[in-house]
């Protein structure tokens, strides 16, 4: 949604609000609506599962994360030996409950419409978390890296200072 977007009322009766870029970081920071460890995780699996390694092998052709015809099971999930068929199943019911994964009427989950609403600045962060992830100590990761990081720095400072104002 573009960053001037006020909430609007859907004919259902629902609310959509769409935030400016730099809203969702204020709110993770005060740690306001953040997944889990666990609940960060299995997203993760989901999302290589049915997007990346998809869209990698040349299965999946856009940049979005919501929906798409690949999905994966709950039996799949499990193999990954960090995590217990327990943490992942309470997981999967959180992130089910906000909208970050739905299930296929086979019974698969794939990304939820929470997804959907990504603007193209937070797909492309969702991308390279998931190259962070994927190959750590990359070259890619690192690039990824140091950017966020001059960013964040650019951002701490007083904004007399970015804009070359006096103190």
């Amino acid at each position: 949604m573009h960053a001037d977007h006020q909430g609007e009322l859907r004919p259902n009766g629902g609310w959509t609000t769409g935030y400016a870029d730099d809203i969702p970081q204020v709110l993770a920071a005060e740690q306001f609506g953040t997944l889990t460890r666990v609940e960060r995780a299995v997203l993760a699996l989901i999302l290589l599962r049915t997007v990346a390694i998809p869209r990698a092998q040349g299965l999946h052709q856009h940049d979005g994360w919501a929906g798409g015809e690949h999905s994966v099971t709950l039996e799949e999930l499990v193999r990954n030996r960090h995590l217990s068929r327990a943490a992942i199943t309470g997981a999967l019911r959180g992130l089910r409950a906000v909208g970050y994964v739905a299930m296929t009427a086979s019974g698969g989950y794939i990304p939820g419409p929470a997804l959907a609403r990504l603007g193209a600045v937070d797909r492309e962060a969702l991308w390279e978390d998931l190259l962070l992830l994927a190959r750590p100590h990359g070259y890619m990761a690192e690039r990824i890296r140091v950017r966020r990081n001059e960013t964040r720095a650019l951002l701490s400072q007083p904004l007399a200072d970015t804009v070359g104002g006096r103190g």
